[in-house]
């Protein structure tokens, strides 16, 4: 079905000069929609995760460089969401 739509999408893009095309099927409007959304959703879902997951890693690394380990208590009172962190993963 994708597919389909595809190169409907593509052949509606070679004869109208556009992809804005009012006589284009709604399904395909549909389809692009959801997939853009879909992908930039993805996209910014992964970068925040990446984000955070470095953040914290900072964190720990300057916890090691003044305690000497990587052992945050769970419960570490300048910083729990660290402990939290490292003891989840």
């Amino acid at each position: 079905m994708h597919i389909r739509w595809y190169h409907e999408l593509v052949e509606t893009r070679r004869s109208a000069g556009t992809v804005a095309c009012p006589c284009m099927h709604t399904c395909i409007h549909t389809y692009m929609y959801t997939y853009v959304y879909t992908y930039i959703r993805m996209h910014v879902h992964v970068y925040i995760h990446v984000y955070m997951h470095m953040r914290w890693y900072n964190e720990l690394v300057e916890y090691k460089r003044v305690h000497g380990d990587c052992s945050v208590p769970t419960q570490w009172a300048p910083n729990p969401k660290l402990g939290a962190w490292v003891n989840r993963y």
